[in-house]
This record gives C-alpha cells, sequence and structure tokens, in this order.
C-alpha cells in the first residue's frame, strides 16, 4: 500500500444572497397574471421565463448571478404537445 500525502487545505466562504425586492416581484406577478388570462393561457409559457429569470437573476452565489436560459416558445411548445 502505498503512502497518502496530506495536504493542508484551506477553508473558504462562499456568499450566498438575494437582492429582489417584494414589490417588484409582486409587480412581475400581477402583469403575469393578467396577460395570461387576457390571452387565454398562452402567456403562460413566457410569465414562467419571466418570474424564473427575475428569480434567478436576484440569486447571487459568490458575488456571481444565476441564470435562467430557458426559451418560452419551447416551453409552450411542450405544454402543447402534453
Amino acid at each position: 500500500m502505498e503512502p497518502v500525502a496530506h495536504t493542508n487545505t484551506t477553508s473558504t466562504t462562499i456568499s450566498f444572497h438575494f437582492t429582489g425586492k417584494a414589490s417588484e416581484y409582486f409587480k412581475i406577478w400581477i402583469v403575469n397574471g393578467l396577460l395570461t388570462v387576457l390571452t387565454l393561457g398562452i402567456y403562460s409559457a413566457w410569465a414562467k421565463v419571466r418570474t424564473n429569470r427575475y428569480i434567478y437573476g436576484n440569486i447571487y452565489l459568490d458575488n456571481e448571478p444565476f441564470a435562467y436560459t430557458a426559451v418560452p416558445v419551447n416551453i409552450l411548445k411542450g405544454r402543447l404537445l402534453a
């Protein structure tokens, strides 16, 4: 059996925070709801993407935001197929 070399490891702290505001999210939610009703549900795919982009874009891990890269048309096609 070979000897195992031990290395010194240093711990680093990674920050995780959310910078969004409830009032901004509420505005997005209201507009999404109204447009979804007016378009008889067709806009719901775009509403999902818009909501997730807001939430993911305001979550930071080590000062880097997340990204939501879904395409609303593909979501709509999947829903129609289902």
